[in-house]
């Protein structure tokens, strides 16, 4: 039997108090860490890239989310995380192209009882892929899709129902990836504050326009 995921538990100012079993942590709604990477491109037109999570996840099937992220193991600091990217999404990005935009601290309960309590560093990089360089793990990610920076804040104000972006889609039925057109609402993020949707959009547009500082509280 592998051995059990273990993960940080830490308190309020985020110092490490001791570790336990990933499950336990979610169980007992302890507070641990995490890194978010995303990735925006300025082609064809400033954009960021969400990953569709897989119909196979225990939460938020489906929804879309962080272009890649994942917990911080036991004695790991965010940027060893860095290799969600790879794992999840199938691209390969130097850390060091990311710029760290700060904190934040996030709380969700979830319909199976967990309590999700997690400090989440934000990172961004502009990499101007295009949808043709992913190869995500379909197991956890079934869908990448580019919404151009102007949808997402039309959806994340709740100013547009929906929108039509380009996207890679997985097919359950044939097994196989393919180039389409993805119908966005705002219902389809993953449920969080959409105004970190709309902060994250807001950071992409000023590093695509060479803009500084870069900032999320």
């Amino acid at each position: 039997m592998p051995d059990a995921e273990m993960l940080d538990i830490v308190d309020c100012t985020g110092a490490c108090i001791g570790q336990m079993e990933r499950s336990r942590v979610h169980e007992g709604g302890h507070w641990h860490k995490s890194s978010h990477f995303w990735i925006c491109t300025a082609l064809p037109d400033p954009s960021l890239f969400f990953q569709r999570r897989s119909a196979s996840v225990t939460h938020f099937a489906r929804c879309l989310d962080i272009t890649a992220a994942g917990h911080l193991d036991a004695g790991e600091v965010p940027a060893d995380c860095h290799r969600e990217i790879e794992e999840e999404v199938g691209v390969r990005i130097a850390f060091d192209r990311f710029h760290h935009l700060g904190e934040r601290a996030e709380a969700m309960d979830l319909r199976n009882g967990d309590r999700n309590r997690e400090f989440q560093s934000v990172f961004l990089a502009q990499v101007d892929l295009s949808l043709s360089d992913f190869c995500p793990d379909p197991t956890e990610v079934d869908g990448i899709v580019r919404i151009p920076l102007g949808d997402l804040f039309a959806l994340t104000r709740l100013e547009a129902k929906s929108r039509s972006c380009d996207a890679l889609l997985y097919s359950q039925d044939s097994g196989s990836w393919h180039f389409g057109r993805h119908r966005v609402k705002a219902g389809d993020f993953l449920p969080r504050t959409l105004s970190y949707y709309t902060n994250v959009g807001i950071m992409a547009q000023r590093l695509l326009k060479g803009e500084r500082p870069l900032a999320i509280g």
